[in-house]
C-alpha cells in the first residue's frame, strides 16, 4: 500500500521546504492534500493522479504566501503570530481502488530553529546525486583507459613494425640479395605478408624489390 509522509527538507541554504513523500511500497492514485501553517494562515491544496514509491514533491515554506523564508531567524519572524504548526492531511487510493488517509502535523519551530541551534549544519549531496556521480567518475575513467589502451595498441604496432622493419634490413645487408622465400624463412613471416611489407619498404626507399623475380636488395642509390 502507499503510505504518504510529509517533511521539511532544507537542501540548499536558501530556501526550506515541505515535502510530500510515498515512503511505502504501492503507487497513490488520485491524490487530494491540504495543509495550512498557523492558526490563520491560508490553506494550500493540491492534487495529482499518481504519486510512485519513493517520489517526492516539494512545496517551498514563504512568507505572507509569496516570499520564501531563507533562514530559520525569518521562520519565527514570519510565523511568530501565527503558530509553529504545519497541519498536513491527503487522502488517496491504491492499486485496487482502497481508500486511505493521512494525517501529520509538523512544528517547524523545532523542524527547523533547533536544528540551526544544536549545531552548525552541512547539507550533503543526496545520496542518489552521490551515486549518481561516482558513476558518471567511473564512466570517465572508463574512458581514459580505454583511450590509454588504445593509444598504447597503436603504439605498439608502430615499435613492433619498426623492429620488423630493421629485422628484415639486418638479413638483407647480412645476406646480400634475398628471394622472398629465403627471406621469409629467415624472418619466420608469411611471404604474402612479407611481400606486402617489402612494397611499403621500396615506396620508402629502403630496399629494391624485384616483384618480377620476387627478390629483394638494399636499395644503393
Amino acid at each position: 500500500m502507499p503510505y504518504l509522509k510529509a517533511t521539511i527538507e532544507h537542501p540548499n541554504f536558501a530556501e526550506y521546504f515541505f515535502v510530500i513523500t510515498n515512503t511505502g511500497n504501492g503507487a497513490a492514485h488520485n491524490v487530494t492534500a491540504e495543509w495550512e501553517i498557523g492558526t490563520d494562515g491560508p490553506d494550500r491544496s493540491w492534487s495529482i493522479p499518481l504519486i510512485a514509491p519513493g517520489e517526492s514533491h516539494q512545496f517551498i515554506i514563504t512568507k505572507d504566501g509569496d516570499s520564501p523564508v531563507t533562514t530559520a531567524d525569518k521562520l519565527e519572524e514570519a510565523l511568530e503570530d501565527r503558530g509553529f504548526g504545519l497541519r498536513f492531511k491527503v487522502d488517496c487510493e491504491d492499486i485496487f481502488e482502497e481508500n486511505h488517509h493521512f494525517e501529520q502535523e509538523i512544528n517547524l519551530q523545532r523542524a527547523i530553529h533547533g536544528r540551526k541551534e544544536m549545531s552548525y549544519e552541512w547539507v550533503e549531496t543526496p545520496p542518489d546525486k552521490k551515486i549518481a556521480d561516482g558513476i558518471d567518475s567511473i564512466s570517465d575513467h572508463v574512458r581514459d583507459i580505454s583511450r590509454l589502451a588504445s593509444d598504447l595498441k597503436f603504439d605498439a604496432r608502430g615499435m613492433l613494425r619498426a623492429h620488423q622493419k630493421d629485422n628484415y634490413l639486418d638479413r638483407i645487408e647480412e645476406f646480400g640479395d634475398l628471394t622472398v622465400v629465403q627471406l621469409a624463412g629467415l624472418s619466420h613471416k608469411n611471404e604474402d605478408v612479407l611481400r606486402h611489407e617489402l612494397q611499403m619498404l621500396a615506396e620508402e626507399g629502403l630496399v629494391d624489390f624485384d616483384e618480377e623475380n620476387d627478390t629483394v636488395s638494399l636499395d644503393n642509390r
